[in-house]
């Protein structure tokens, strides 16, 4: 990636969300953690939030944990045809909507529930406005998690990307926003 990827900006002059920075950044945290990524964020941080069911997907349908959802693609690339698991960092994991709204919680600045991070370290960070949302989608899932004001915040998960999901999640979220001001 390096070799063959110049930047396209002048390093530190911008921020870019970059799935290969954060595939760099899970293999750091094993060497300095001395465990796999999986491990060291279940240990240090999901458990810490009373998180226990988020793990690394699998790269085939029979590699499905139970519960799991069969995911549906109706795009060139199909959603079993993506090494998930080399993804761990930069979006492999299986989530339910309540444990990503249980992490949102720890991350919210609101008073109701604990945040397992100091508010220093949200300072001047995405999750120092009142309102943020991310989003991710693969062939075969879309989902989106919303901080929407100071007391409520929401989570869809899918397993199949409409053609127009960004449409639908910025029109789920103005329901949502509008619904709880």
């Amino acid at each position: 990636m390096l070799e063959t990827r110049p930047p396209e900006h002048e390093p530190g002059t911008q921020a870019v969300y970059s799935n290969f920075g954060y595939c760099i950044l899970g293999r750091v945290i094993e060497k300095i953690a001395g465990m796999s990524y999986e491990q060291y964020v279940q240990d240090s941080i999901l458990q810490k939030c009373g998180i226990t069911d988020l793990r690394i997907g699998g790269n085939t349908r029979e590699e499905r944990f139970p519960g799991e959802v069969t995911y549906y693609s109706r795009e060139r690339l199909g959603a079993y045809e993506m090494a998930v698991s080399r993804m761990d960092s930069h979006g492999g994991w299986i989530a339910t909507a309540n444990s990503l709204l249980a992490f949102l919680a720890r991350i919210d600045r609101n008073s109701g529930v604990e945040d397992f991070i100091s508010p220093e370290m949200l300072q001047g960070s995405y999750f120092e406005q009142n309102e943020w949302t991310h989003n991710g989608s693969l062939p075969g899932t879309s989902t989106i998690i919303s901080r929407v004001n100071d007391q409520y915040g929401f989570a869809v998960l899918t397993n199949a990307r409409a053609r127009n999901q960004g449409d639908v999640f910025n029109k789920l979220r103005e329901i949502v926003k509008e619904e709880f001001k």
